[in-house]
């Protein structure tokens, strides 16, 4: 028999509430019609991933909410050096949006950016007055799905579930609302597509579960 190497694709908890399947059967799907082997592994609990030839970890969704458990199996992807795409320091990186500051400090355009430690009315109102923005987005500086992510008008108070936590501040832009959202896709360092996210009308988050 010809040589099949085997491929774990890392998915989400039996309860996480967005629907990743259709994607995942797609993914498979296009993945076993070349010859690969394709397997589930629960992201939070994955067992032995050595016998492996690659581990893909698309939809390890809601990461976020546990953060201390995501972090935990990149050090072990890493220190077992297993074969993970991308890096593992990659994916570390990309994990925590402080990477933003980082991105801006090298002269790349980014949405302005003020991370704050605990995040209270004060901070806030220091925050709308740095941006020159009244309407701003905060949202955690780990997250994913949109979840924490609130929309804040001018004069509004912190939401309760943020209120003297981390968070990101920063200017609505209005080009969400009207344009979209573009995510641009590389592979092996060349630009292959992009693909365009709306908001569903009223609302600002581009995410499935909110409409978009």
């Amino acid at each position: 028999m010809p040589f099949q190497p085997r491929v774990a694709i890392l998915v989400p908890t039996p309860d996480y509430y967005e629907k990743w399947q259709p994607a995942f059967a797609r993914k498979a799907a296009a993945l076993t019609a070349v010859g690969l082997i394709v397997e589930q592994r629960v992201w939070t609990d994955p067992g032995d991933l050595s016998g492996y030839d690659l581990i893909l970890p698309l939809f390890a969704w809601g990461y976020q909410r546990d953060v201390a458990v995501w972090y935990a199996l990149l050090d072990r992807l890493e220190s077992e050096a297993l074969p993970v795409v991308n890096p593992v320091p990659v994916l570390r990186w990309n994990s925590d949006k402080a990477y933003l500051a980082e991105l801006g400090a090298k002269g790349v355009a980014v949405v302005p950016t003020i991370e704050v430690a605990a995040l209270d009315d004060a901070v806030l109102a220091a925050a709308r007055a740095e941006l020159d923005a009244e309407e701003v987005v905060i949202k955690p500086a780990i997250s994913g799905g949109a979840d924490g992510t609130h929309r804040i008008a001018a004069g509004a108070a912190v939401p309760a579930d943020a209120l003297g936590q981390r968070r990101l501040v920063q200017p609505l832009m209005p080009g969400i609302l009207t344009e979209g959202e573009y995510s641009l896709f590389f592979f092996d360092g060349q630009f292959s597509h992009a693909i365009v996210k709306r908001p569903a009308s009223g609302d600002f988050r581009v995410q499935e579960q909110f409409g978009g």
